[in-house]
Formats: C-alpha cells, structure tokens, sequence
C-alpha cells in the first residue's frame, strides 16, 4: 500500500541528530584519509591530542575525552604504546589509576599531522562559509564536551 507523503526533505532537514550522524560520518571519513599518511584513526590522534593538552590522564578519563568504552581503551592504548607514542604506567590493575603520557615521538607525530588535520576546518567544498564552520565548530564542541551526567530531554 502506498503510504502518503506526509514527511518531506525539509522534514528530514529539521532532525539535528540525524543530520549531525550523516555528517559526523562524511567527516570522519575525510579525516580518516588525512590521518592514514600517519598510520592514525580520529580517535587515536584524539588520544593523542587530548594527551598534548592535559597529560597524564588516566584510560579511564581518556576514554571519557574519546567518546569510546573503557574496554577499547586497552587494546588502542597497547597499538600506541607499541609505536612509542604515549607511555603508560608500568603497575597497571583493575582498580588502581592507570596514568598515560605522551612521549615526545607522540608529539612529533601530532604536530606534523596538526596542519593537515587543521586544514579539514575548511568546509567550504561543501558551500559552508568560515562564519558558519566556526558557528557549526563552537556548537558541536558544546554537545561534545557536555557533562554526560546531564539528564536525558524528556520524551514525547
């Protein structure tokens, strides 16, 4: 049965998380390109730069920065540590702080990806001025660093 169109493009349009799931995923992808001349993916060059700004921190509060589970912490951290980029305390156990450092081959690292990394601010192949990329940064940075203790918008 055919169903009436009771939604549109402009209906679709007006759902912000949708559309900021749709660009999120554009976005990574572009960055992913940027990153692989560095062997990087977003979220370790995240780690990376959240560690440049506030180092040590602990998996816990890095996974917290990330946006990713605990669990994924170890195994990406491990990668890293391996390529001599951060550093983690040798005494590691359930319970106890486990702090991580960036060590300079990390930050080398970081600083050589920052420009091209930087450069993907630039919005304007797909018709966004600087003006609304900063107003679009200065929004989206507001949800990502939101207390995740906020309570959820009621329903309905």
């Amino acid at each position: 049965m055919a169903h009436p169109r009771e939604f549109t493009e402009d209906d679709l349009g007006s759902v912000i998380t949708w559309s900021a799931v749709r660009a999120a995923r554009r976005l990574e992808r572009i960055l992913t390109e940027v990153l692989a001349a560095w062997d990087l993916s977003p979220v370790q060059f995240g780690v990376l730069a959240h560690l440049a700004v506030r180092s040590p921190l602990t998996q816990a509060a890095l996974a917290r920065e990330v946006h990713v589970r605990p669990q994924s912490m170890d195994p990406l951290l491990a990668g890293l540590e391996a390529r001599g980029l951060v550093a983690r305390s040798p005494v590691r156990g359930r319970g106890r702080a486990n702090p991580v450092t960036l060590t300079d081959a990390g930050l080398a690292l970081l600083r050589g990806a920052w420009g091209p990394v930087s450069a993907t601010n630039d919005l304007s192949r797909f018709g966004v001025d600087a003006a609304t990329g900063e107003s679009a940064a200065r929004a989206l940075l507001l949800v990502a660093t939101a207390d995740p203790d906020l309570p959820d918008a009621p329903h309905g």
